[in-house]
């Protein structure tokens, strides 16, 4: 497969999007009806018969957590809060706290899948939070919405409790350590035909670094784990060119990346990632020749 030309093509930044005005606004009426619960109930069974109603009426099941102002968690549903750490550090809480409602879709260590959380200030100070695993997203997007597949693409990086640009701002460690997890969530999760542009930290930083040998390596061997093709992407090689000290180069596809690639069993797309009618071919020889001079494969996504 050399081009994907879709009738439907999703990013990261659609799903966040949809998540921010479908399944917060959903979640968050969930959260304010256990608020009343808990404030009212008599009963404490009462609480089990609020997340038995959301799988009823909603058809999912939902992970509830309560914790405290100090991040410290004093109630979960779905794991044992004696092997629960301070979540004061999660992105959703972090987010909760500033602006009341927060959410993040991430890998969860203690279940060990990626999830979507909604999270929301109580009348106490604490913290609500609902979760909900992502194949969620994907039956909504794959088959509610028929889309005919989804393409991540880290546009943006969560980074405590914000969103950085990643074309600006992935020119520190810890930006760039965000951007590596962000990516290989995103992988992991196995809702994506592949990854856009995973070399896009090629826009704001001039020279290659060993941070950026840390950032492609954990990111190429999540994609050799999972099995999930990468894009050496073409808008790149239409954006302006930047003067480095081995002359000048695009943005993206960043060569010291893609010789990275070929310690590793992955497959690759050579996309145009056109934004235009004219732009559908655009750049796709110049990828090509790039990945047939590492010796890199090409995906077959014929099945999509």
């Amino acid at each position: 497969m050399v081009a994907i030309v879709g009738i439907s093509i999703l990013t990261v930044s659609f799903v966040k999007h949809y998540v921010e005005t479908q399944t917060i606004q959903s979640l968050s009426q969930q959260l304010t009806y256990i608020d009343h619960i808990l404030k009212y109930a008599n009963h404490p069974e009462s609480l089990d018969d609020v997340l038995n109603d959301i799988h009823t009426f909603e058809g999912y099941d939902v992970r509830l957590t309560m914790i405290a102002k100090n991040g410290t968690v004093f109630f979960d549903s779905a794991h044992n809060i004696e092997f629960l750490d301070n979540h004061q550090d999660r992105p959703e809480f972090i987010s909760a706290k500033k602006n009341m409602v927060g959410s993040a879709i991430r890998y969860s260590k203690t279940l060990k899948k990626t999830l979507v959380y909604v999270a929301k200030v109580n009348q106490n100070g604490g913290v609500h939070r609902l979760a909900l695993p992502i194949n969620y997203l994907q039956d909504e997007l794959l088959g509610n919405y028929q889309f005919d597949y989804l393409i991540g693409a880290g546009h943006y990086t969560p980074y405590n409790g914000e969103w950085l640009s990643s074309f600006k701002e992935l020119n520190c460690k810890p930006h760039l350590k965000s951007y590596t997890e962000h990516l290989c969530q995103m992988m992991e999760s196995k809702m994506f035909a592949f990854i856009a542009h995973p070399d896009i930290f090629g826009c704001s930083n001039l020279e290659w670094s060993a941070d950026l040998t840390d950032c492609s390596r954990a990111i190429l061997k999540t994609a050799e784990d999972t099995k999930t093709p990468l894009e050496i992407n073409g808008n790149g090689l239409r954006k302006k060119y930047l003067n480095c000290s081995t002359g000048l180069r695009p943005p993206y596809p960043w060569r010291p990346f893609w010789e990275l690639a070929t310690e590793y069993n992955i497959k690759v797309v050579c996309n145009s990632d056109c934004h235009y009618p004219n732009e559908v071919v655009a750049g796709i020889s110049e990828n090509l020749e790039l990945a047939n001079s590492l010796g890199l494969e090409l995906a077959d996504l014929s099945h999509l």
